[in-house]
């Protein structure tokens, strides 16, 4: 081979990667805005602790947590299977394909989620009494609950926007509107009086809002008749459904894995105690959000890439995120180091005796990132299974070690 071939095949070889990284670059930096917004989020939180307390606040987080980890059933990862394979069928032409994945995802999320949400309403005397001692807990699982139908179609419906390789929708919405929402719900519960259940009323009002904002993300790309065409002849069994069982395992593992914590001192301690757990592990968790900031422009390309066999490409990309991800995460960690006592005091006064926790907490998700976006990729490329047993181990160490 003439070193003009070699260099017209480096050439060849190198440019599809080069784009690859600048749509990974450009998905990433509206991400990152986004979680720039989510300062709103944070913000919230300086409102939510300074408003109702540390005690309120405890309660509302160990209520949400329950609710967040059965939601994971009801979306049952139905968004992860639309962003596979709308992916796979716009590639392959098949436009009726993606409708019917479409229809069937949402249809079946919707129902699902509104079952989970009843029968977690029907349980939840059980679990605020009997499970944590703490009665008035009831009130806020019975707001909440009706939540999980609305975050499963936000995110199912925010999902196919996604497979565009689009961020900025998904960003807006739960970056920037949801927060906002959350934010002045909570000031208006508070003003009328509403000193308990505000925080849980609020947070309905922010999975309302997010619902109404991602129908009308999604008509910017997508039609809805042929979406409610594409429900006809639902299968409860197909390969939507196939793929996304255990990736709702994994999600479910992975969610408890993050919950744990936070109902394990629920268990033991008191509301108050799991507020100020609560606040040190959200602020720990900005290292988390560095993924975020590439994981939703990434499964699109891991999906594409696998489906059309360019594994060489794949691995090119994936480690070009694990070198950022890991870049950004190690300014976090210092800056939790040098800065925690004062990001916890903006909390409240009693919220600086979480400083330990939020180092240790810290350096965990530093070196979690270590791996990098291992999980997704796994996942996209058609290994669901093997993901879902990694996380179950890591959920009985960390089980274990709580005790």
């Amino acid at each position: 081979m003439t070193r003009q071939e070699k260099d017209t095949e480096t050439r060849v070889n190198t440019a599809p990667q080069g784009h690859d990284a600048s749509v990974i670059a450009k998905g990433a930096l509206v991400n990152f805005l986004g979680t720039m917004a989510k300062v709103i989020k944070s913000a919230t939180f300086i409102l939510l602790t300074r408003l109702f307390g540390a005690e309120v606040f405890g309660l509302y987080i160990l209520a949400w947590s329950v609710i967040d980890l059965v939601s994971k059933v009801g979306n049952f990862a139905l968004d992860k299977g639309v962003l596979k394979f709308v992916v796979e069928y716009r590639s392959d032409g098949h436009n009726e394909a993606v409708y019917r994945t479409l229809g069937h995802a949402i249809a079946i999320g919707l129902t699902l989620s509104a079952i989970i949400a009843g029968f977690l309403s029907l349980l939840a005397p059980v679990i605020a009494v009997r499970v944590f001692d703490k009665p008035e807990l009831e009130s806020m699982m019975y707001v909440l609950a009706l939540t999980i139908p609305f975050l499963s179609f936000t995110q199912i419906v925010l999902g196919a926007v996604k497979s565009l390789k689009i961020m900025k929708f998904d960003a807006y919405i739960k970056s920037v509107a949801e927060p906002l929402f959350l934010f002045g719900g909570a000031a208006v519960c508070f003003m009328v009086g509403w000193q308990f259940n505000g925080i849980a009323i609020a947070h309905l009002v922010a999975a309302i809002g997010g619902s109404v904002l991602a129908v009308f993300a999604f008509r910017h790309f997508f039609s809805w008749r042929q979406c409610l065409n594409g429900m006809k002849q639902i299968r409860l069994w197909s390969e939507l459904t196939r793929f996304s069982l255990p990736v709702m395992g994994y999600e479910f593992l992975y969610i408890l894995m993050m919950r744990l914590d936070a109902l394990m001192v629920g268990y033991f301690l008191t509301a108050m105690q799991v507020g100020i757990y609560a606040v040190a592990i959200e602020i720990a968790l900005t290292t988390k959000k560095v993924r975020q900031w590439f994981d939703p422009i990434f499964a699109p390309i891991i999906s594409e890439l696998n489906h059309r066999n360019h594994i060489s490409r794949l691995g090119h990309n994936f480690a070009l995120v694990t070198r950022w991800v890991l870049t950004v995460n190690l300014a976090f960690l210092f800056c939790m180091v040098l800065f925690g006592r004062e990001l916890l005091s903006l909390f409240g006064s009693e919220f600086t005796a979480g400083v330990t926790c939020l180092i240790v907490l810290s350096l965990s998700q530093f070196l979690y990132a270590s791996v990098g976006s291992g999980d997704t990729l796994l996942i996209m490329s058609g290994h669901p299974y093997l993901n879902l047993g990694n996380t179950g181990i890591v959920v009985a160490l960390n089980f274990g070690l709580n005790l």
